[in-house]
């Protein structure tokens, strides 16, 4: 193999393991064990962080296995009740009302936005992986109009 082909193997190799820079390391741990036990026909790599995060929300969830299972096959046939309403909120964020940034560090940059929209004072990247996932699912899901009690309830989790 020539240099060339070896540092291009390197790279590619690299690159897969660090595809998710905006989403943390736990919940894509927990998304590739999830996808490698019950659903070998996917990679972690097929998946945007909206997916990646709805997965690790649904595995975690106290829903009985059958409703887990319903909800991450939906994720995975692209047909989730949540991606029409992440679509609206995304379309509203580029109206201003708050910004989904892609690339690093992505999901703690726009809980933290969303949570500065909202008039919370708190530092994103001090929160749990299960709370920025539940902030991130709650402000790309909302339609504009969120309760300031659902934003508490998931900071004092």
């Amino acid at each position: 193999m020539t240099r060339f082909g070896i540092i291009a193997a390197a790279t590619l190799t690299a690159t897969s393991a660090f595809a998710y820079t905006g989403v943390s390391p736990t919940i894509v741990a927990e998304v590739e064990q999830v996808l490698e036990t019950e659903y070998s026909d996917y990679t972690i790599e097929q998946l945007n962080d909206q997916q990646v995060i709805e997965i690790y929300l649904a595995s975690t969830s106290t829903d009985d296995g059958s409703t887990k299972r319903n909800r991450i096959e939906a994720v995975l046939a692209d047909e989730s009740p949540m991606s029409a309403a992440v679509e609206t909120r995304r379309a509203a964020a580029v109206e201003g009302d708050f910004m989904v940034y892609e690339g690093e560090n992505s999901i703690v940059t726009s809980v933290q936005n969303f949570l500065t929209s909202e008039g919370f004072e708190v530092d994103a990247s001090t929160l749990t992986d299960a709370q920025v996932a539940e902030l991130y699912f709650l402000a790309t899901s909302s339609n504009g109009s969120t309760d300031a009690q659902d934003i508490e309830a998931i900071l004092s989790m």
